[in-house]
């Protein structure tokens, strides 16, 4: 009811015009081209996930799948190149030298991580690798010429007291132990090549420098494979393109889109639910069940991983 000697007062047309047309009543935008990105990561994420599967998957040894998965993905990143006019060509020639030297620790690091999830399983392989991040910070000092933290040497002890904890016994006929060596091993190589790379890699496109790294891949193993060419079933065949094409090239494309949205150390913790995917899958697909050993082991260096990579991305 209305107050005596007092009228009821309606906004007219203009005055709703002006508060719906006022800035401050609208919604925030969406940052459209940020929430591809996330979704983009996430792609990127479960891509590099599954790709561990392909060592028990592909029933060949490790030189063939690996050398049919590099020159897939150069075939394909080739093709991307083209299809996009982005840049093929280097500047300078001695870094066509560098881009395909460095691609044979590319290739290394490819046949020890799937060599660790042969003889071993998923999980113990994709988490043993998960201490490239610790190794990159422990071995960046020597190249830069600088003093370690005692900060990061400690988280390195604690990742490899949690990788310790993953193998029942340090004897090398435990395949336990074989996985993790391996493992370990391929981790160290891949932190050298990123080390090695990471100042060359700022002026070209990341699908540009896999190319080359993907082509060295294929050229190293190529006098192996020619003593042991073979013509595979149609079922082997499309797992290795499907290896090259969308867990290789189409996985570091999408993951180096990304980073133009989000900062390294946002992408690098997103990626630590790597292994539990992998582990998931293998689990679901492979029927391999990690102990509690593995379990534990795995929360300790996952989580030193994503603490000192947090820490250090950006200092």
């Amino acid at each position: 009811m209305l107050a005596p000697n007092c009228r009821q007062v309606w906004p007219d047309q203009s005055d709703r015009e002006s508060s719906t047309l006022d800035p401050g009543n609208q919604p925030a935008p969406v940052n459209t081209s940020r929430a591809i990105a996330f979704w983009q990561l996430g792609a990127a994420v479960f891509l590099s996930s599954l790709t561990a599967l392909f060592a028990k998957l592909i029933h060949l040894p490790v030189v063939e799948i690996i050398f049919w998965r590099s020159t897939v993905a150069a075939c394909a990143l080739l093709a991307f190149l083209v299809i996009t006019r982005s840049p093929i060509r280097l500047a300078e020639r001695r870094e066509y030298f560098f881009f395909l030297g460095s691609g044979t620790l590319l290739a290394a690091h490819w046949l020890t991580y799937f060599h660790a999830i042969q003889v071993s399983t998923v999980a113990i392989g994709i988490i043993a690798l998960y201490t490239y991040p610790i190794i990159s910070i422990i071995l960046e000092p020597f190249f830069d010429r600088q003093r370690h933290r005692v900060s990061d040497l400690l988280v390195g002890v604690i990742v490899f007291v949690g990788v310790a904890l993953m193998a029942p016994k340090f004897e090398l006929s435990n395949t336990t132990t074989k996985g993790i060596c391996w493992g370990v091993f391929s981790a160290s190589i891949y932190s050298v090549r990123n080390l090695l790379i990471r100042r060359h890699v700022r002026h070209y496109p990341a699908p540009t420098v896999m190319l080359y790294q993907v082509t060295a891949t294929a050229l190293v193993l190529l006098p192996v494979m020619s003593l042991r060419f073979q013509i595979y079933d149609e079922r082997t065949a499309g797992k290795l393109v499907l290896l090259g094409v969308m867990f290789t090239a189409v996985h570091h494309t999408l993951f180096a889109a990304v980073l133009k949205q989000f900062t390294v150390k946002t992408a690098s913790v997103i990626a630590s639910i790597q292994p539990v995917i992998a582990g998931t899958f293998a689990w679901l697909i492979l029927g391999e069940v990690p102990t509690w050993r593995v379990a534990i082991g795995g929360c300790v260096v996952i989580g030193a991983a994503v603490l000192e990579t947090s820490r250090n991305v950006g200092k």
